[in-house]
């Protein structure tokens, strides 16, 4: 884990190794130091920081899931499976429980993983 730079990185076994599974980019958190764009510029996928609830469904369309919200009590999150395309499923956790601000939320948290 880089608490530094707000990236944790998850492993799997594969062919008697290990290989990465899933990176996780922290922006608001309370043990990892928040994502910044001047240490790693770009995202996966494009993905930017001041991305909102509403950037991410313009870039992958509607969510394959989502949850959370003011019932839930817990904040909203996102998930896409192949996300543009791609062979990679993003998860977002947005920093609000209220799905009419969603979309202009910013993530708090952001999963990419093979899909």
């Amino acid at each position: 884990m880089m608490h530094g730079l707000g990236v944790a990185l998850s492993f799997r076994a594969r062919d008697g190794g290990f290989v990465v599974d899933a990176v996780e980019f922290y922006a608001v958190d309370k043990t990892y130091a928040p994502f910044a764009d001047d240490k790693l510029p770009a995202l996966p996928l494009g993905i930017r920081r001041d991305w909102t609830g509403r950037r991410f469904v313009d870039a992958f369309g509607e969510p394959a899931d989502k949850g959370g919200g003011m019932k839930q009590r817990m904040d909203i999150w996102l998930r896409w499976s192949s996300a543009s395309g791609s062979a990679f499923a993003v998860e977002v956790q947005l920093d609000d429980r209220d799905w009419d601000a969603a979309k202009d939320t910013t993530w708090k948290a952001v999963t990419v993983y093979t899909d």
